[in-house]
Parts: C-alpha cells; structure tokens; sequence
C-alpha cells in the first residue's frame, strides 16, 4: 500500500535524528478528509508504536471545521491545502505545542542535574 515504506523510513529518521541529538516531532495533516485521513490514522499509530511526539494539527482544525476542508472553505482549498489563515492557524498551533514541549524538557533536564 500507500504506507509500506513509512515505518522503516521514521525509524531511519530517528535514528539520525538521535544520532546528532535531535528530537523528532511528527505532524499530522490538518486536513482530515480522503487521504489525509488515513494518512492521520497512520501517523497517530506509528507515534504510539515507535514513541515518537506527535503533534495533531488535525484536532485544531476540527473545532471550528468538523467536517474538514467541505466546511471550512477560510482555511482550505477545495483539495485541502490550507489557505494562507489555515498555514497561520497551523503554524500558531504547532509553535505552542513545540513551547510545551520544550519546557516539558528543559524541566526534566534540570531534575536529571
């Protein structure tokens, strides 16, 4: 299928990613129609699988667009691409959730000291 290739490609990913001491965080789609769905499906479970932190960008946007892309023409195109509002929205969401992150680490680096 579609997917085959993606496990052992985020588990290459995270070994060069631990390899130069880096953490890799995953997105979901906000779009959450078709593809994107199953995609979000996917992503969700290999998160859980291989432990990696995930932030659900799809969750953002269903508050105001339960239906996805169909009713919320202001955030995305008819094939769900955002819009210019929906890359803002996006990027405003992850930017808060790589904070908490962040501060989630900065506070259990300075336990471990």
């Amino acid at each position: 299928g579609t997917f085959d290739g993606l496990a052992p490609n985020l588990m290459a990913l995270k070994e060069i990613a631990h390899a130069h001491n880096v953490r890799l965080v995953l997105l979901t789609y906000p779009a959450n129609t078709a593809f994107y769905q199953y995609a979000n499906e996917k992503l969700r479970e290999l998160s859980k699988e291989m432990q990696f932190d995930l932030i659900d960008v799809t969750e953002e946007f269903m508050v105001d667009c339960p239906k996805a892309q169909v009713s919320c023409e202001q955030f995305f195109f008819f094939d769900g691409h955002p819009r210019a509002p929906g890359y803002q929205r996006m990027a405003q969401f992850v930017a808060d959730k790589l904070k908490v992150l962040l501060k989630a680490d900065s506070r259990a680096s300075s336990v471990a000291e």
